[in-house]
């Protein structure tokens, strides 16, 4: 049997025989792969679409900042008795804004970059972080809030840490539109982390209109979407991630909306000795 356990997890494993037919199949499961990753990528360029407005928007402050700043220095240093203190004070918020314009590009580009899974152990907490970090801008500017809470001790899981930020960007992203097309006045998503023995497990609660019970059985489904013009791949490439993982994922309603989540094995961390 040949099964390629990083990426192609959602894949069904084949018998391999022998000689020609040997090398057909190898060929076939290779470019299912390739496929998949494509479609990955693909997925993760529409989610950054998505997002281009509050993206240019976030860059473009810290911008603002610095060429503001760097006139106002100019000013002050061209007097007679210029406020040296002053120009230090807006040089530094000067590399404060530029490193702030450096991590909005150094994010969105961690997101497009089209790469081969890279499998390691993840810290969820990273996962968690890293993906609010990225939809924040889009939560604030819809007057949306995102609190967490995660469960204590070691959250590590065996993956790809963008492919499961995808999953989480995804899961976010819906959530945020789903309260900004409702009358919600609770206005907030929480991203839920707890861990058994041998599973971790990321839930995003929203306060959404929740799921249709017509569309609940599709909710996974390639290419069923339930927003306008919406390609419904996001959701069925996040199914295929997570079970490429060797995880699972689920779609269900809570009493203010809807909870999506994903659980994933769990690494055992191994108890340090000491000589």
């Amino acid at each position: 049997m040949l099964r390629n356990a990083e990426t192609s997890g959602a894949l069904e494993a084949i018998t391999v025989p022998q000689g020609t037919a040997f090398s057909e199949a190898l060929s076939s499961l290779l470019v299912r792969e390739a496929l998949l990753s494509e479609f990955i990528h693909a997925a993760r360029m529409s989610t950054i679409g998505e997002m281009a407005s509050t993206i240019a928007h976030e860059v473009s402050q810290p911008l603002s900042v610095i060429v503001s700043d760097a006139d106002t220095s100019r000013r002050i240093l061209a007097r007679d008795k210029p406020d040296l203190r002053m120009v230090d004070r807006l040089i530094t918020r000067i590399s404060e804004s530029a490193e702030r314009a450096t991590d909005i590009v150094t994010r969105v580009r961690a997101m497009a970059a089209n790469r081969p899974p890279i499998k390691a152990d993840v810290d969820v907490r990273e996962v968690v972080s890293a993906s609010i970090g990225f939809v924040s801008p889009e939560a604030a500017s819809r007057r949306i809030s995102i609190r967490s809470e995660i469960a204590g001790g070691d959250v590590l899981v065996s993956g790809d840490v963008i492919q499961l930020q995808q999953i989480l960007v995804n899961f976010l992203m819906n959530a945020i539109q789903a309260i900004d097309h409702s009358a919600a006045k609770l206005r907030e998503v929480e991203i839920v982390v707890t861990g058994s023995h041998d599973l971790v497990a990321i839930s995003v609660r929203d306060t959404g209109p929740g799921i249709r019970h017509d569309q609940a059985a599709r909710i996974f489904d390639n290419f069923f979407s339930t927003k306008d013009g919406g390609m419904g791949m996001g959701l069925a490439i996040c199914k295929s991630i997570a079970e490429a993982h060797g995880g699972h994922i689920e779609a269900v309603n809570w009493a203010n909306g809807a909870v999506f989540s994903f659980s994933l094995p769990r690494v055992k961390t191994r108890p340090s000795t000491t000589v």
